[in-house]
């Protein structure tokens, strides 16, 4: 549920609504989403690798 503001001009004033927009959210496209969260979990999984690494080396 998003809402949408609708303006409506009479006499020269501006009446503002606010509407309950409904989208079908079953129809939404989230394969943008869902590679950004794999490849923000991939740096995250590289990054504690990487420090895991350098804590194996130094000991």
């Amino acid at each position: 549920m998003a809402d949408k503001k609708v303006v409506h001009q009479n006499d020269d004033k501006e009446i503002v609504k606010n509407v309950n927009v409904t989208e079908d959210v079953h129809n939404l496209d989230l394969r943008g989403t869902f590679f950004f969260t794999m490849a923000l979990g991939a740096l995250m999984l590289v990054s504690w690798l990487g420090v895991f690494w350098l804590f194996m080396e130094r000991m």
